[in-house]
């Protein structure tokens, strides 16, 4: 269940390693997940929307950001 978090809009740097899509902000580190992710390639400056999904098991660095939209940064 995601309903108790709010929605994120997080700008920055896509780095791909491995099954892992991270989201690398000034903040900190996002790993992508759902289909919009899949699309993404290595060094995309992008921004993301999505809820974070803290419970999920990723493998990954980062905190699990289940994402709904993604847009090339302007």
């Amino acid at each position: 269940m995601t309903d108790a978090f709010q929605q994120v809009v997080a700008k920055g740097k896509i780095r791909v390693s491995g099954t892992c899509v991270e989201l690398i902000t000034d903040q900190l580190n996002w790993v992508l997940i759902g289909p919009a992710a899949v699309q993404l390639r290595d060094g995309q400056q992008v921004t993301a929307t999505g809820v974070p999904d803290p419970n999920r098991e990723t493998g990954c660095t980062g905190s699990p950001l289940l994402v709904s939209s993604v847009a090339p940064a302007g």
